[in-house]
């Protein structure tokens, strides 16, 4: 092979390593769709006194979501290999922060407005802000 020859190999490998990585960038999306969704799925849980209503509602439109995002997810056209610290993290907390919200709120803040709409901004906050950071890396 002529040095030319690897030179434009070269170039043609990081063109599309290029391209691929552009086409994996979905994952802030993702990420900040599903922050907002807990903190939405926690307003549901809080703010409904009836039981049955709020089961009702938060089961059929969590499915509804849940279906949807994943059937986004499995349409984009790639993805990354590895899941990174900062993702990780994101999904923890949020998912820690959620179940804190329900233990602590359910009951003894059902339909009360002052506890679940910040409950539901402090729970979105890992994904939404880790989407924001893996969008700028």
């Amino acid at each position: 092979m002529t040095p030319d020859a690897a030179r434009a190999a070269l170039d043609s490998a990081a063109a599309a390593e290029a391209g691929v990585r552009a086409r994996a960038r979905w994952m802030p999306v993702y990420m900040i769709t599903f922050g907002v969704g807990f903190g939405a799925a926690a307003l549901v849980l809080g703010l409904i006194e009836s039981f049955a209503w709020r089961m009702s509602l938060f089961a059929g439109l969590w499915i509804v979501f849940v279906l949807a995002m994943v059937r986004w997810a499995a349409s984009r056209p790639a993805s990354a290999r590895v899941v990174t610290r900062r993702i990780a993290v994101s999904w923890v907390g949020t998912g820690v922060l959620y179940g804190v919200a329900l233990f602590v709120g359910t009951g003894r803040f059902q339909g009360e407005l002052a506890f679940w709409v910040p409950a539901a901004v402090v729970i979105a906050l890992p994904l939404v802000i880790g989407g924001l950071l893996e969008r700028r890396s």
